[in-house]
């Protein structure tokens, strides 16, 4: 499985763009209509995969911005030398109406969601604003926004603006490779956890151990966690680092006091933290993992989504 998935993350971001970008470069089209189609159908999915491809922090973050560059390169070449000899119109035959046809479809379809992709950087409720919940560094969103194209949390109703945070190193990419069994090859691992609120301590874990990468726990979903309760929101801080948490419950914590370290417990596949919020004051399991009323967090103004970068000072 986890092949596969690697095989799917590097077709879709390193290899597809690439393909599309010299296609609508060296295109051999016999019209004009079938290039614009083309290069309105790369421009889309380059676009979706600039705002919702889930691997960046795997490959580089760079390379977004080379395929949109190489892009209209490609479109100032096959300017220059095709488009002056090209008819608008494909010859009168079924198969050039058919590749045309087919195309346009794709390019629709594309274009389609651009809009949806588009709203995902806003939401329909109060926000909180909150302070970041790590110390000075170079993070990751993985998961996060306004609808399920660019958060798997969405559509679970207390998750449904739920953050999944990921470090970046030195390299621009959040391990040394892309699945390394060691867990201390995770950027993020062991980075201590803040407080992003004043407010109670509700709930802890502390005792389960730190998984293997892609070792998930679906029988202890948030792992090691702590709860805070404040501005009537209850926050769940998840995925924590074994042992590591130094407050207990009935504490008092303020807002960027350290509270534990980002580890790899419970239903994940690697290191990372994750973080949501509901509305009130919940200690429940279910409401607070699946049926509670889950409210947006900003962080210095920002709305987070999939793909955005926090380099706090």
């Amino acid at each position: 499985m986890a092949t596969f998935f690697i095989a799917i993350t590097l077709f879709s971001h390193l290899i597809l763009p690439p393909a599309l970008i010299v296609w609508v470069a060296l295109s051999r089209t016999t019209s004009r209509l079938y290039w614009i189609l083309a290069t309105i159908l790369t421009a889309a999915f380059l676009a979706t995969m600039h705002v919702a491809g889930a691997g960046w922090s795997w490959f580089g973050l760079t390379w977004r911005w080379v395929f949109l560059v190489s892009f209209g390169l490609a479109i100032g070449h096959f300017l220059y030398h095709h488009w002056p000899t090209l008819p608008w119109l494909p010859p009168a035959k079924t198969k050039s109406w058919l590749a045309t046809l087919l195309v346009g479809l794709l390019a629709a379809y594309f274009l389609t969601s651009i809009p949806y992709l588009v709203s995902a950087g806003s939401h329909d409720m109060r926000a909180t604003e909150l302070t970041w919940p790590l110390p000075a560094g170079d993070f990751f969103v993985m998961h996060g926004g306004g609808n399920e194209a660019v958060n798997h949390h969405f559509l679970v109703p207390a998750q449904r603006y739920g953050l999944d945070i990921v470090k970046l190193n030195d390299f621009g990419v959040r391990a040394r490779g892309l699945l390394p069994p060691d867990l201390d090859a995770y950027a993020i691992y062991g980075t201590p956890v803040l407080a992003p609120c004043e407010g109670e301590v509700l709930a802890t874990r502390s005792d389960l151990p730190d998984q293997k990468p892609m070792e998930m726990d679906p029988d202890n979903l948030p792992g090691n966690y702590i709860t805070l309760h404040c501005h009537d929101l209850t926050i769940l801080l998840a995925h924590l680092r074994q042992n590591s948490l130094v407050v207990d419950v009935g504490d008092t914590v303020t807002a960027g006091q350290p509270i534990a370290e980002v580890g790899n417990t419970g239903n994940t596949s690697e290191p990372h933290l994750h973080m949501h919020a509901v509305e009130g004051r919940v200690t429940d399991h279910d409401t607070l993992a699946f049926e509670g009323k889950g409210m947006p967090m900003t962080f210095g103004g920002r709305f987070l989504k999939r793909n955005d970068r926090v380099q706090p000072n």
